[in-house]
């Protein structure tokens, strides 16, 4: 029989997370290689892939949730886990979107594909981080002492497990949700994934100024990684871009003004 390790240990548990960050800084260094993070429209095993999406709404959509996966290293993570891992979402523009909120699942851990025995939890604990002004979001967080963390062999099969917030077609998990309001305005405004206040760290790295930490990607093809242990660090591309448009009616009543407009000058003309 399976038993999940954290229901032997929950007396430890919340102070063990408390003092993760001390822990981290604690293990032996590594090089500084690590995941490319990036964010989708579509959620998990629902057909998501690497990109930097661009997103079109109208100012009437209701609030949309965008997803954050995560695909570690296959080279330079082997053999390590993602014990910490915090991220900030920040919109470029303000007046057009806003953030109302984030979530991080704690995806179960299990022997075999789902529906697999439940062994274990990916975080001792998760957080969905703080939304401080509408155009930014800071510390949505995962942390794991105990718990198993973010790891490539947690995609199954035998001997290794099977994390259930892997997404098998994309190859990556599945860390957190991003709730946006489009209803503020009209206009375009860039998302950026950013390392959030807690920063990102796995086996063997070290805390600033140290280069010894995961170097994360954020996005495809984007050109600057940076460091895990350098709290702020972004890239330089958009994860994703978000432009909102007036509702139909009313570019369709501007549309009409415009040609009536039109008809009464031509008229006037003759």
């Amino acid at each position: 029989m399976f038993f999940k390790r954290h229901q032997l240990m929950k007396p430890t548990r919340s102070v063990l997370v408390v003092l993760a960050a001390l822990t981290l800084s604690l293990v032996p260094a590594t090089p500084s290689f690590g995941a490319t993070i990036f964010v989708s429209e579509s959620g998990l095993n629902s057909g998501a892939t690497l990109g930097n999406p661009s997103i079109l709404k109208d100012v009437t959509d209701p609030a949309f949730d965008l997803n954050i996966y995560i695909i570690p290293d296959p080279v330079a993570d082997v053999g390590l886990t993602y014990l910490g891992l915090s991220l900030g979402v920040r919109l470029s523009t303000p007046g057009v979107a806003r953030i109302t909120g984030g979530a991080v699942p704690n995806y179960d851990i299990l022997v075999a594909a789902a529906p697999g025995t439940d062994i274990d939890d990916r975080w001792d604990g998760a957080s969905g981080g703080t939304v401080s002004t509408d155009e930014f979001l800071d510390n949505m967080s995962g942390v794991s002492i105990l718990a198993d963390g973010i790891k490539l062999t947690n995609v199954g099969p035998l001997p290794g497990l099977f994390d259930d917030g892997y997404d098998t077609v994309a190859g990556a998990f599945h860390f957190a949700t991003v709730t946006i309001d489009p209803s503020v305005g009209t206009g375009t405004t860039d998302l950026f994934l950013e390392v959030g206040g807690s920063g990102i760290a796995r086996t063997g790295d070290l805390p600033a100024p140290s280069p010894m930490a995961a170097s994360i990607t954020f996005g495809d093809a984007e050109p600057t990684p940076v460091l895990g242990n350098v709290k702020g660090a972004t890239g330089t591309m958009f994860d994703a871009r978000i432009t909102v448009v007036p509702e139909p009616s009313t570019i369709l009543l501007l549309n009409l003004s415009l040609l009536l407009l039109f008809r009464r000058n031509r008229d006037v003309a003759k």
